[in-house]
């Protein structure tokens, strides 16, 4: 999470623990004299705490992983997240599902189900945010994108 200050700079907060923040800051009320927030934890599903709490409002920007759409649902254009990204898992899995139906032969099955477990890995590390050469603070997972 990020806050952008009057000068149109991006500052980047501290991600900590509900239970630190109200510690540090009991007061949820009272406000800096227009001073940024440092901190910000993930309150619940829906909400976040940011402190000190600001006393001005400031543009906020979050990144975050979420659940895709349904692939019967289609977005715009009649893509989804999937199907642009996971077109071979999506395949696989379904050649897999379509051969166990028509009862077909094992080796075949199992040149799909092996081609399938390497798609899901694919995807995983995508999923899991590790698929970069590099990242803003240290501490991050660092592979090469295969």
């Amino acid at each position: 999470m990020s806050v952008t200050d009057g000068n149109s700079k991006q500052q980047f907060l501290l991600n900590k623990d509900v239970n630190w923040i109200r510690e540090i800051y009991p007061t949820a009320t009272a406000t800096g004299s227009g001073s940024l927030p440092k901190y910000y934890g993930i309150f619940s599903d829906e909400f976040f705490i940011m402190a000190p709490t600001p006393g001005a409002a400031f543009t906020t920007e979050i990144h975050y992983f979420y659940k895709p759409a349904s692939l019967t649902s289609g977005a715009t254009g009649g893509t989804t997240w999937l199907s642009t990204n996971a077109e071979t898992a999506l395949l696989y899995g379904s050649l897999i599902e379509g051969y166990t139906f028509m009862k077909g032969e094992a080796d075949m099955f199992q040149i799909y189900q092996a081609r399938y477990e390497e798609a899901l890995a694919r995807l995983k590390v995508l999923g899991d945010g590790r698929d970069r050469k590099d990242a803003y603070r240290s501490g991050q997972l660092r592979i090469p994108v295969t």
